[in-house]
């Protein structure tokens, strides 16, 4: 029996009972936002029904004195009338209010699910990685990143596969769930109709789990991956996915020169060393075609939260790489740049009021600016 193949059946079937339970396709986040709207929803409408059939504030004049007098025998009239008015109300308002709070309990059940579904992926993850001996290599690490101390390796070379088991089962929280990033690499296909891409093989560096491979399979272009990582690559390769299990360095020096149409590496190059990202992007333009695309995504350090917080959440991360660094290195080996893409702002909620003002609007681009920038470069 695969574990693997029946937690992920799992997982998709609670899933899609939540999708139709709480009538929502989307993410938490969405679902969360839809709660909090009628939860208040409810609370207007509590706050609404105690006022049927009461008397408005007024001036004590002449006019509200006579208006209050008439008010008092319309209600005396209609005595009948309105109370059963405020009792429905009432009610309505509760059982909205029940129905929130069932559906947040709801949600709260469906968190706890994925979050069990999580430790044991990992669990199994770390089982699986402890059946193996650990394999001295000077050259690679565990992550699909160069080795020498870049990313998760041990002292003398030996990949740390506590670490890889960690980092994959921890992708939901370090890099979003699958849906969710695949959604966010829609933009990349976007762009790229716009573009003129030679003829030719894809090559995606540590592709993870695989998103991109799939995302740009199901357009038409055929995508090679690879990835260090022995949880990644099997995943992948559990979904039919065309991934070799092998240092993302060590395969590129090995691709013939120019032969490949385009290459991609998203929330890479920040596990490099800068020696390391000169040689990537070096033996990158070696190995694409004239007219070839290099396409690099990194979390983007103008955002201040990004760079003192969200970057470090990842324990393989080596150093942020600013937008101007990476312009540099590709103007350095002949790369044209083609389209910069600021990605990923977040919610407009987080932002700062009075934007109109400039030293908020400044601090709103410092601090919930975009969290990841793009960069397509042609040979």
């Amino acid at each position: 029996m695969n574990v693997q193949e029946k937690i992920r059946e799992f997982r998709k079937r609670v899933e899609r009972e939540a999708a139709q339970q709480l009538g929502r396709d989307g993410s938490v986040e969405q679902v969360l936002e839809e709660l909090e709207v009628f939860r208040g929803s409810c609370l207007r409408l509590s706050s609404l029904s105690e006022a049927v059939g009461r008397m408005p504030p007024s001036p004590n004049t002449r006019r509200a004195r006579l208006g209050s007098f008439l008010i008092r025998i319309m209600q005396r009239a209609l005595f009948w009338y309105t109370p059963p008015i405020i009792r429905f109300q009432n009610e309505v308002a509760h059982a909205l209010s029940t129905g929130c709070s069932l559906f947040e309990m709801q949600r709260q059940q469906i968190g706890a699910q994925d979050h069990e579904i999580r430790v044991l992926r990992g669990e199994l993850l770390r089982l699986r990685g402890e059946s193996r001996q650990p394999v001295p290599d000077s050259g690679a690490n565990g992550n699909g990143k160069p080795g020498n101390g870049c990313g998760p390796e041990l002292a003398g070379g030996a990949r740390n596969e506590l670490l890889e088991s960690f980092l994959f089962a921890s992708y939901d929280q370090l890099r979003g769930e699958e849906g969710e990033t695949a959604q966010k690499l829609d933009a990349y296909l976007a762009t790229l109709r716009n573009l003129t891409i030679p003829e030719g093989q894809w090559l995606d560096l540590g592709c993870g789990r695989g998103e991109w491979i799939a995302a740009a399979g199901a357009a038409g272009y055929s995508v090679t991956g690879v990835d260090s990582n022995p949880s990644a690559a099997g995943y992948c390769h559990e979904m039919g996915l065309n991934v070799v299990e092998q240092d993302a360095l060590q395969y590129l020096r090995k691709v013939t020169s120019g032969t490949l149409a385009v290459i991609t590496a998203f929330h890479v190059i920040e596990h490099f060393r800068p020696a390391e990202l000169l040689v990537l992007v070096q033996e990158a333009v070696r190995a694409l075609k004239p007219g070839g695309l290099l396409i690099i995504e990194t979390p983007d350090p103008a955002n201040l939260t990004t760079a003192s917080h969200h970057f470090w959440r990842d324990p393989s991360h080596q150093r942020p790489v600013p937008m101007s660094l990476l312009e540099l290195i590709y103007d350095y080996f002949g790369l044209t740049i083609v389209e910069r893409l600021h990605l990923n702002r977040p919610p407009g909620t987080e932002r700062l009021p009075f934007n109109e003002l400039e030293v908020v609007r400044r601090l709103n681009e410092h601090l919930y600016g975009p969290q990841d920038y793009g960069l397509i470069g042609r040979r």
